[in-house]
């Protein structure tokens, strides 16, 4: 029984540690019904939004459990952009150069269609296997002028490679509040796209990946993670890349308990309780995943 368990828990690691849906844009435009307002989500690895994957909405500062928008109809996705629209002949016209294919029978499956009623004051958060893995707007809290996503008639666009589950207005890049307006093609400007390919960087649709686990790793000489099982709460984590290391620890359940950068090679876990455990070091890009026991 020990043993089952035991790959029970790997196999479930495994499916949390490799995949993750990462909130990279929002669009909110000044067109009129039925509107041209937009997410756009990267899915890491393979997912099945029918299972897995909540997105929630908290308007006007209300609870993030009192609003879903519906995604299940994604279905089974692997690592691609995908977008949650309002309606689809208007979004094609402000991006005329991204196909946004409806059709779940279609291979370039990438788009759903929403009727949920979202504003530029609300804000968004991705849930995966219990698990809260990306967010946009603060918990509990009406967005304002002073805060990015009050983000009426503009676009906000997840830096590259900043992404770690909670709020944080550094994560992001900002257009402006109402810097849309004028310049959408439902208004007789040049459309979204044209602006933000103007911008560059982050801005365009689908540009960039990598908000989650770096996919390279390690060469065996250059980490080294000793002792395992660890019997004094101190565990030695050494690499010839750099003495700069980022260090989280994931209990059974994949929830994280420890998550810090250490400026050595040593790590103390005395705080943390027996048990089987992931850790997870991330240097200079690199991802490395190992079992630890902690007695």
């Amino acid at each position: 029984m020990k043993k089952l368990c035991f790959l029970l828990f790997l196999m479930s690691f495994t499916s949390f540690a490799q995949k993750n849906v990462t909130i990279t844009k929002i669009i909110e435009a000044d067109c009129s019904d039925p509107f041209v307002k937009s997410v756009e989500l990267y899915v890491d690895g393979t997912v099945d939004f029918s299972t897995e994957v909540v997105l929630n909405y908290m308007l006007n500062g209300g609870l993030w459990s009192d609003n879903q928008i519906d995604v299940s109809g994604f279905g089974v996705i692997s690592n691609k952009f995908v977008y949650i629209i309002r309606d689809l002949g208007l979004m094609q016209a402000e991006f005329p150069g991204v196909v946004f294919e409806t059709n779940s029978a279609m291979a370039g499956f990438n788009t759903i269609l929403t009727s949920t009623s979202t504003n530029g004051d609300d804000g968004y958060q991705v849930v995966l296997n219990g698990n809260v893995v990306s967010q946009f707007g603060k918990t509990d809290t009406d967005a304002d002028d002073d805060t990015i996503w009050e983000h009426d008639d503009s676009v906000v666009s997840r830096k590259s490679g900043m992404e770690d589950g909670t709020w944080n207005e550094n994560h992001w890049d900002y257009s402006g509040k109402n810097s849309l307006d004028g310049l959408t093609a439902c208004q007789g400007g040049a459309g979204i796209e044209a602006f933000l390919n103007g911008l560059g960087g982050t801005y365009p649709l689908g540009s960039g990946s990598g908000w989650t686990l770096s996919t390279e790793t390690f060469s065996k000489p250059e980490l080294t993670i000793y002792p395992n099982p660890i019997n004094n709460g101190i565990v030695n984590i050494s690499s010839t890349l750099s003495t700069v290391k980022n260090v989280e620890l994931f209990d059974v359940m994949g929830r994280n308990v420890l998550n810090t950068q250490l400026n050595s090679d040593v790590l103390n876990v005395s705080s943390v309780g027996s048990g089987l455990y992931i850790l997870k070091v991330s240097i200079s890009g690199r991802s490395s995943t190992n079992k630890i026991i902690i007695r």
